[in-house]
């Protein structure tokens, strides 16, 4: 084998590796990151099946005044082989309210999940669910 041809299979493998792990990884991170540092203008654009991010959470979560008053938390789902063959990576969003330091024992606060996919071209595919975990 030449040493051309070792150096085009060595840069074909490194292009498959950053599409198929390093750049999904990157937007999911990206993604969170913007949610936890509270910057919603790239999230209010993102719509679910018709409806605006922001008025999900809102309508979910009725008695929040604001996305920036919620508790917010968020990271990378795991990274299964079947994501990494589809070129994608799952992040999870969860907004509570009220603020956990703000409840007393016995009180619930109401979440909303977010789980979403990146993938090559962007972060899609939003799933939402809802829960209530105790102080």
């Amino acid at each position: 084998m030449s040493l051309k041809r070792l150096f085009i299979a060595f840069t074909v493998l490194t292009v498959i590796f950053y599409l198929a792990y390093i750049r999904p990884t990157q937007l999911a991170e990206n993604f969170v990151a913007e949610v936890k540092r509270g910057d919603f203008q790239t999230l209010e654009s993102l719509s679910v099946q018709g409806e605006l991010f922001k008025d999900r959470v809102l309508l979910e979560l009725p008695s929040l005044p604001a996305l920036d008053q919620a508790d917010i938390s968020g990271g990378l789902g795991l990274h299964h082989w079947q994501d990494i063959f589809k070129f994608q990576r799952h992040a999870y969003v969860e907004f509570g309210y009220p603020p956990m330091d703000q409840l007393k024992p016995g009180e619930y606060q109401r979440c909303v999940n977010v789980i979403v996919r990146a993938r090559l071209l962007g972060v899609e595919e939003r799933v939402w669910t809802s829960r209530t975990k105790e102080k």
